[in-house]
């Protein structure tokens, strides 16, 4: 989840015990030149926890494409979901059709100044334990991007930099979304969708994984980044980057919002062997805290590497990670990882595994794992996987 991406599915057993959440699915997908499939399916093999299962969801997504002047963007979606206890009995049942198109132009003011005026619309057909719904929504986009570079003499060997090169960009967009036909009443179950956002929120009306919290409103946001690339040798590596991003103003259909979420990211890469990240997260009216997080990584070549990194969600408990690894081989590799809970003065998640490669294509994982305050506390973990094509 330290992507901006809507999609949760991100498998990353390491960051299991951020959530204390099991989750198992499968994946096909079809990358196209101008088109992409994806199946998508989850189920709950446990009495662990009650989920959201989708089975299946199905993806059929085209674009940005350029043509005639104009960028075509289009999507075609289908989900059955279901909302389980942990029991695996069905609370409720949600079938719902998605479709998406917008079309983009990019008009050049001036060197380093554009304007993208953009238009959206999204059909959302659902049925929920029997009950039919549906409605058209409509968006009208404008962005205004002010970009600039430049570059620097500045050499420094023990850092391996020559040459370095600034970026700079700031955007200032607005999104507006109107109903234009079905009905007004949406009432879709919050148990179908995501507690809480901990990433920057989607402005686009297609790039909202959850249609059933779409409503119509107007909201103005502001985005401002840096980036800073290194040259050595004539090759290029990134050393730093930032983002922020702001919402400064938004009026929904029930009225003026109160939340102005701030989000911000930065990443430092002071040397080949060490970096800095921290991501940030929060209401800048009642200070409500959805993520804070930062980390420090050191790696020694490809053989050992360290990492230390604190995140809190919400305003609940602060917690530092410890993890490290170590390459035996070419084919075997220990790690162990480790959290620290500030709060309560324990040590909620220790852990110990191997991974081992088998050939080009196979790689066997296994751990050993403690948890305290879990149903799930102790277990052992085995892990098989394929790579079936790598270019």
């Amino acid at each position: 989840r330290d992507s901006d991406s809507e999609i949760y599915r991100d498998y990353r057993r390491n960051r299991f015990e951020e959530n204390q959440w099991n989750e198992s699915f499968g994946e096909l997908t079809y990358e196209g030149e101008i088109y992409s499939i994806s199946f998508f399916a989850n189920d709950q093999i446990n009495d662990h926890e009650g989920l959201v299962r989708k089975a299946p969801r199905i993806l059929i997504s085209s674009g940005p494409n350029y043509l005639g002047g104009f960028y075509h963007t289009a999507s075609l979606k289908y989900v059955d979901s279901e909302v389980l206890d942990h029991f695996g009995k069905n609370i409720s049942q949600l079938n719902e059709y998605d479709l998406g198109y917008q079309i983009k132009s990019k008009w050049k003011i001036m060197d380093g100044l554009h304007y993208l005026p953009s238009f959206s619309l999204r059909y959302h057909d659902y049925d929920l334990n029997d009950r039919t719904n549906w409605r058209t929504l409509g968006e009208w986009g404008n962005d205004l991007i002010l970009s600039f570079h430049r570059k620097y003499e500045l050499p420094i060997k023990y850092h391996e930099i020559d040459e370095l090169i600034h970026f700079m960009q700031f955007n200032l967009g607005h999104r507006r979304v109107v109903q234009l036909k079905g009905n007004v009443i949406y009432d879709i179950p919050e148990s179908f969708y995501s507690d809480s956002n901990f990433n920057l929120g989607p402005l686009d009306l297609l790039e909202n994984e959850e249609p059933g919290r779409i409503h119509p409103n107007e909201v103005i946001r502001i985005g401002w980044g840096h980036s800073f690339l290194g040259k050595w040798n004539g090759k290029y590596r990134k050393l730093a980057s930032g983002r922020l991003f702001y919402d400064i103003w938004e009026n929904k259909s029930d009225g003026i919002s109160d939340n102005r979420p701030i989000y911000s990211e930065l990443d430092l890469t002071l040397a080949p062997w060490f970096s800095l990240h921290g991501r940030s997260k929060f209401d800048a009216n009642d200070g409500r805290v959805y993520r804070h997080g930062a980390g420090i990584n050191i790696r020694d070549g490809r053989f050992h590497e360290v990492g230390i990194s604190y995140f809190r969600y919400f305003n609940a408990g602060e917690l530092i990670k410890f993890e490290a690894s170590k390459l035996l081989s070419e084919l075997l590799k220990v790690s162990t990882q480790a959290i620290y809970d500030l709060r309560n003065d324990e040590l909620p998640y220790k852990s110990i595994g191997l991974s081992y490669r088998v050939g080009h294509s196979w790689t066997l994982q296994f751990s050993i794992s403690e948890r305290q305050g879990t149903r799930k506390e102790d277990e052992l973990e085995l892990n098989l996987g394929l790579q079936i094509l790598r270019f």
